[in-house]
């Protein structure tokens, strides 16, 4: 995540859409024809984004592109999270992702988890977080993702990704 973070102000789009391309082509000579990728969305200009974008419509030929609003950085910590990952989704991503155990405190990640309700019944679509990526066994959003499954209706639509915290 450090190198993520320090490498992403340098991104340009068709640096992007060059190693996407050659790891897609790499991917379908392997015999994949679906590939879910979470896109970085902490980028005020969205770089990554709009190029996997472009991506996706070239290679809809010949794999399933799904592309997740993934806000790396937190949605409630990072400055203009919610106003970012809104405007991925308005651009076109598939599904709404998250990282509650990355936010400051534990109120804001509920409230991550709650955000990434409330844009995919916005925008009718699927959630996919990675929800609990840490060894601390008292980090519970997957319950809170669980008890808003349930309660919003969106039953067989959200995903809950490297859970790491289950088995600690």
């Amino acid at each position: 995540i450090q190198i993520w973070s320090e490498l992403k102000p340098s991104l340009t789009r068709e640096d992007v859409k060059k190693r996407v391309l050659e790891e897609i082509r790499w991917e379908v000579a392997q015999g994949t024809l679906h590939i879910r990728s979470h896109v970085d969305v902490c980028d005020p200009n969205l770089t990554a984004l709009k190029a996997l974008l472009e991506v996706r419509e070239e290679v809809r030929d010949i794999c399933n592109l799904q592309l997740v609003a993934f806000p790396q950085d937190g949605i409630m910590s990072f400055p203009n999270g919610r106003e970012l990952l809104r405007k991925a989704m308005e651009l076109g991503c598939d599904l709404v992702g998250g990282i509650p155990h990355f936010e400051w405190t534990r109120d804001m990640g509920v409230e991550d988890v709650h955000y990434a309700f409330e844009l995919a019944k916005e925008f009718n679509r699927d959630i996919d977080c990675h929800c609990d990526e840490t060894d601390d066994p008292l980090s519970r959003f997957t319950e809170v993702m669980a008890a808003d499954t349930i309660q919003q209706g969106w039953q067989g639509r959200v995903t809950a990704s490297h859970c790491t915290a289950m088995h600690s």
